[in-house]
């Protein structure tokens, strides 16, 4: 204890001082204050206590191995991922190659080309043959010696995730697929019999229009009146249906069915659609084409429900073997929310982006969306595949 009441840790040296004939004189005391070495030393033994709880409790497998699998340190999480019972089993195993996708030598190469890596999907063997998929960010520590290079980094168990995902896109494909149906058997029922049905009111209010002379004033103009409305009726009969399922695109090719609607939308909407396409895009598998038209269809439609846009313009082309759309506007712009694929998007614009998001990637493609108060572009870019 010092003299102002503090109290200090010391290192103390004490020794037995004697006089000429052995006897015990006095005590010699030595002391060096360590107090603040001490409480250094102490600060240390806590954050290393508290890093090894971090990395002994984390979800993350965090490890240290060589590129040939041997395990140097790791945590149990990490033995788990490779399919060990422990971390002191995983440390005693014997080296085997772990690097499946990318391989030991594709992993090196990308280690001298970037240094460390950041959330790449890779696909390791573990010590029972099996697969597991994990997001990796890890580096490649050069020994100062002769040693092997030492791979470290942490690494996360996405296998269940990917299983999920697939899974999701499965349904959400096939959802689809089911909308796509009923579509066309709306379009089917509309045409065989609402169709038909109002050809033949049609062909009777024609009879009927010849004997029209023996009607009064107020009969006649009624007899119009139902012509004229039974040949609306059929329009948008054909109209409708011809939406829900467009034929001539399977009959003639996409570009001919987008022009057709193109064309449509223009008169139904007051919305002038300039349109380009190349001329060598030919028939393309059902999935694209009919991706294409739902994007096209749903991207005029917002243009017209929310822009303010008097234009519109649709640009298709094709690098490789990608399919690009867009569909430029001069409107008012769209909330951020939609343009960053928020759950929140919906609220504000409906599902229909929604809808348009989800049928993109059904086929493995992109959605891109741009705006500003200037106007906006959507953007489709698809993979072609194979016919």
């Amino acid at each position: 204890m010092r003299k102002d009441g503090t109290r200090i840790t010391v290192l103390s040296r004490w020794a037995l001082r004697r006089d000429e004939q052995g006897k015990p004189l006095a005590i010699l005391e030595s002391n060096t204050d360590i107090t603040e070495r001490t409480r250094k030393a102490e600060e240390l033994r806590a954050s290393e206590e508290r890093y090894r709880e971090l990395v002994e409790n984390n979800l993350a497998g965090i490890g240290r191995l060589t590129l040939e699998g041997r395990i140097l340190e790791c945590n149990e999480s990490f033995a788990r991922i490779l399919g060990f019972a422990s971390r002191e089993e995983a440390l005693a195993h014997a080296p085997w190659d772990p690097y499946l996708k990318p391989t030991r030598s594709e992993l090196t190469t990308l280690f001298e080309e970037k240094g460390t890596v950041s959330n790449l999907e890779a696909q390791l063997r573990r010590e029972d043959g099996s697969t597991v998929l994990v997001l990796m960010n890890a580096g490649l520590k050069r020994s100062l010696t002769s040693g092997p290079p030492i791979l470290e980094g942490a690494f996360l168990d996405i296998t269940e995730r990917k299983r999920t995902g697939e899974s999701l896109r499965e349904l959400s494909g096939r959802l689809l697929d089911i909308q796509d149906e009923e579509r066309q058997r709306l379009a089917r029922e509309l045409h065989d019999t609402t169709n038909s049905n109002l050809v033949a009111l049609s062909m009777n209010l024609f009879v009927v229009e010849k004997s029209a002379g023996s009607l009064d004033p107020e009969s006649q103009q009624a007899l119009r009146d139902a012509m004229a409305m039974a040949k609306r009726c059929l329009r948008e009969i054909r109209t409708a249906a011809y939406l829900l399922h467009p034929p001539l695109m399977h009959e003639l090719g996409l570009p001919v069915a987008l022009r057709w609607y193109v064309d449509g939308f223009s008169e139904r909407s007051g919305v002038r659609v300039e349109m380009e396409s190349p001329p060598n895009i030919g028939h393309l598998s059902r999935d694209v084409e009919a991706t294409v038209f739902r994007v096209v269809q749903e991207g005029l439609s917002n243009i017209h429900r929310h822009s303010g846009s008097p234009t519109a313009r649709i640009c298709l082309s094709l690098k490789d073997d990608e399919l690009t759309v867009e569909i430029k506007d001069k409107g008012r712009g769209i909330s951020h929310l939609v343009t960053a694929g928020s759950e929140g998007a919906a609220a504000v614009h409906g599902m229909g982006i929604s809808g348009m998001r989800e049928r993109v990637k059904a086929i493995e493609g992109d959605l891109e969306i741009d705006s500003s108060g200037k106007g906006t572009t959507l953007r489709a870019i698809l993979p072609l595949g194979k016919e």
